[in-house]
């Protein structure tokens, strides 16, 4: 499902900024940071209907932020630009994508000091870089593999399940990066593989966006918000100020995270199943 509408029109009330209305509650009322007073200050700054803050290819499914009130676009629009925010991907590639054992390979720390989505406390994780320039600017990212799974129908017998983290977002940076960097399209990608092999597979672009972690506009990097933080929240028995399951503050002047993952869509799973099923009965068969 398309993002927003094209300019011609096309995808008429198909799109996720027409959905979003019918599908979020309006926030409770807040005070812009940027207004200058009134008594409708509160109601300005709700907007009329949510916005995404970036985009996803329309092929691709997974997290995207939405935000309800003006201020939370600025401030998250903002974390986007200047790379703040933390994204995880996950693909299913078509062939088998080995890791180099020393060559563009890094430790969880040296990851996360390049600002992506890592752990850098677990050492024993190493990670693949890709750092390139696409249409002039610089693309990094990086991943590794998770599983490997035999198919009758990928390039050399094998499909890998892959964890992907970007850094910067060009434009199809991560199914470039898979396609022109190590010849290993992902399945379903139908500009940078081939639509027969799409059409083969029937199950779509396997690329989806399954963990972010951003600042909280509002209990972050606002004054009342922060104020609020410390009442609402509580720290836990490691020493990190918590509110439910997705919020929390490591450090006591750190910013306040909010931190979402989904699991792996269904098709996912089916698709690696069906696909070790495929290989285990034709291997029989021969």
């Amino acid at each position: 499902v398309a993002i927003y509408n094209g300019r011609d029109g096309g995808h008429g009330r198909n799109t996720i900024r027409y959905a979003l209305p019918h599908v979020l509650k309006p926030p409770k009322q807040q005070k812009s940071i940027h207004s200058n007073g009134g008594a409708d200050a509160k109601a300005r700054n709700v907007l009329k209907r949510p916005v995404a803050c970036h985009r996803l290819d329309m092929p691709t499914s997974g997290v995207l932020v939405v935000a309800k009130t003006y201020d939370a676009v600025v401030d998250v629009t903002r974390q986007f630009e200047h790379r703040i925010v933390r994204k995880t991907y996950a693909a299913i590639l078509n062939g088998r994508l080995e890791e180099s054992i020393e060559e563009n390979t890094i430790s969880s720390q040296e990851a996360y000091d390049l600002g992506v989505d890592v752990d850098p406390s677990d050492s024993k994780i190493r990670w693949q870089v890709i750092r390139d320039v696409q249409e002039g600017k610089e693309a990094l990212t990086v991943w590794r593999s998770l599983r490997y799974c035999r198919s009758t129908k990928a390039a050399d017998g094998f499909v890998t399940l892959v964890e992907l983290k970007p850094k910067t977002g060009r434009k199809h940076q991560l199914r470039r990066h898979m396609a022109w960097n190590y010849d290993c399209h992902i399945v379903g990608d139908t500009t940078y593989g081939t639509a027969y092999d799409a059409k083969r597979w029937g199950r779509g672009l396997m690329l989806t966006s399954c963990h972010i972690a951003l600042h909280h506009p509002y209990y972050s990097n606002t004054k009342e918000g922060r104020t609020k933080w410390e009442k609402l929240s509580s720290i836990d028995n490691l020493g990190v100020r918590r509110l439910g399951e997705k919020l929390f503050q490591a450090t006591k002047d750190g910013p306040v995270v909010l931190e979402v993952s989904v699991d792996l869509p269904n098709k996912f799973t089916t698709f690696l199943q069906t696909e070790e099923r495929r290989a285990a009965e034709h291997s029989d068969c021969q």
